[in-house]
Parts: C-alpha cells; sequence; structure tokens
C-alpha cells in the first residue's frame, strides 16, 4: 500500500506540472457544496480570465478522479461535461455564480 500512496502522489504531481505549463494567475475563489475548489486562472496563450477546476485537485479525490483524462506527452484535462460542469469566464462567473458553471445538458449537474 506504500508503494500505491507513491505512484499516486508522483502522478498528482505530474498533473499539477502540467496545469502549471498552460495556467497562469490560479487563484482558489470557491468550494462547491460536493467539496470540489473553484479557480479563476488564465491560459498563459491568452488574457481571458477563465473559472474551472483544477485537474490535480479532482485526481486527489476519490469521487471525481475519473474525471481527469491524460491527454498525452504529460498533460491532464478534466472532463467537464461528463463532470456536469462547463469552464466559464470569470465575468459570468461574477454575473451568474456557481448556476453559470453547471452544464445543463449534463445529467450529473442536475442531481
Amino acid at each position: 500500500a506504500k508503494n500505491d500512496n507513491f505512484e499516486i502522489s508522483e502522478k498528482i504531481k505530474q498533473i499539477k506540472k502540467s496545469e502549471e505549463q498552460i495556467k497562469r494567475n490560479i487563484k482558489q475563489i470557491a468550494t462547491l457544496e460536493n467539496g470540489l475548489n473553484v479557480y479563476s486562472f488564465q491560459y498563459k496563450s491568452e488574457p481571458t480570465i477563465y473559472v474551472g477546476f483544477l485537474a490535480h485537485d479532482l485526481a486527489q479525490n476519490s469521487k471525481f478522479k475519473h474525471y481527469v483524462i491524460h491527454m498525452g506527452e504529460g498533460h491532464y484535462a478534466i472532463h467537464y461535461e461528463k463532470l456536469g460542469f462547463q469552464t466559464i469566464t470569470l465575468k459570468t462567473w461574477q454575473q451568474s455564480g456557481v448556476n453559470a458553471l453547471k452544464n445543463s445538458k449534463s445529467i450529473a449537474s442536475q442531481k
């Protein structure tokens, strides 16, 4: 079991590193009732500020880790649609709050 924990923590580090390579100005702005932390961030390639989740947060939670996808070449992503959410802009978050994060097409977000 000790080896399993080591492998899990190494994977979390890899996921966090992959996020830090593509995102900047990452700030936690809320925590949802289900325990997910909500963050604002920018992709390094653009000025827009987005609101969403971080893959390494989900990967550490047994309830959400299966929503983290390995994209290859050390990059990870979140399957937002299956999770029942969508990434939104900070402006939309400020106007509509947590409901704007929920993907209306998803069954999971309606539970």
